[in-house]
């Protein structure tokens, strides 16, 4: 029987599993199965040997030590020669110097962080260009990231089961631990609706981006794929339609599907709804990993955290759950929420 011609039906279905198989290989970061060469690993490795600085190859800062290397930058720990205060530098990553629109957006990551204006949102003090590499500089902060935070607050420990009745000093324990991970979220939502209101919608929360500081305060990092209200059509130019752009799987349902002109503040509130889910109860509200189907993955009912934690009310269900629905207009009810 001859092969029937794909239907538009088919081509999305296509195309959709494309992109969230795309957005699942980014997570896994894994090389091919076939058995064949990696490419990308061994891209990566000339990547990192293109970008490392030598210690003095940014004027008027000697780098310490490499922080952290994503995809388009690496952060370096650095001193300032003048004043001798600490500094974190991001170097746009090796080659991308000569890719126009990793140009561009970078260039477009400086110009946004320079508009926000918050304790919880890093500071550019200067940028410019070294020889091959362009840069920018803001403070310095020690700290770890949140999902390092959830781990040492012991939140991904499973709860006791019903026949295990906890002491007194658990129960105690345990509304600590909770009370710590709510008042923390406050302040990373009130950093994300700073952005919001300048005009910035961060596109990429998760807690690989916010650095928790010695005082138990939240700073969101890495505006690479931000997007400000004033630069739709140029963002539109870097970040077309029909690409994956996020992180899975904090990546909005619309992300995920490659609508990028449609990720908008309700992206951020799914994705901080997921980052809920995760320090209240220690792990993700799906196993983003599974061998389902797309649409299961993209149009499964999202559980509430009282499913894994018996102690959480009934309120905090019903903002995790606005948060994450699939549809954005349950996510334009959770922005009315005071603290996103």
């Amino acid at each position: 029987m001859p092969d029937q011609p794909l239907t538009r039906s088919d081509r999305n279905a296509d195309r959709r599993r494309a992109l969230i198989l795309a957005a699942r290989q980014q997570a896994e970061q894994v090389p091919p199965s076939d058995g064949s060469p990696d490419p990308v690993g061994a891209a990566a490795e000339l990547e990192s040997r293109r970008v490392a600085l030598a210690a003095d190859d940014i004027p008027g800062f000697r780098l310490i030590r490499e922080v952290h290397r994503g995809g388009q930058g690496v952060v370096y720990q650095a001193r300032a020669e003048a004043g001798g205060r600490d500094v974190a530098i991001k170097v746009l990553r090796g080659r991308r110097l000569s890719d126009p629109q990793a140009r561009a957006r970078f260039e477009r990551e400086i110009h946004i962080l320079r508009r926000l204006a918050h304790p919880g949102i890093v500071a550019v003090r200067h940028s410019g260009t070294a020889g091959e590499h362009a840069y920018y500089v803001t403070e310095y902060i020690e700290g770890r990231r949140l999902d390092e935070w959830i781990v040492e607050r012991r939140l991904d420990v499973p709860q006791p089961r019903a026949s295990d009745t906890p002491g007194a000093a658990d129960r105690a324990a345990e509304r600590r631990h909770i009370q710590a991970a709510l008042r923390l979220f406050v302040e990373i939502c009130d950093a994300v609706n700073a952005a919001h209101r300048a005009g910035v919608v961060h596109r990429d929360l998760k807690p690989g981006n916010i650095l928790i500081d010695a005082d138990e305060r939240p700073h969101i990092l890495d505006f690479g794929l931000a997007r400000a209200s004033e630069q739709d059509s140029e963002a539109a130019g870097l970040t077309g339609s029909g690409q994956f752009l996020g992180s899975w799987p904090w990546a909005a349902p619309e992300q995920v599907e490659g609508h990028t002109g449609q990720a908008d503040v309700r992206a951020d509130v799914y994705a901080l709804g997921v980052i809920l889910f995760q320090m209240l109860t220690g792990r993700l509200p799906y196993d983003v990993f599974a061998d389902d189907e797309p649409q299961d993955v993209l149009d499964a009912q999202p559980i509430p955290p009282s499913d894994l934690r018996s102690n959480l009310d009934e309120e905090l269900d019903a903002i995790v759950l606005a948060c994450r629905r699939s549809g954005s207009g349950w996510r334009r009810w959770a922005c009315s929420w005071r603290a996103i």
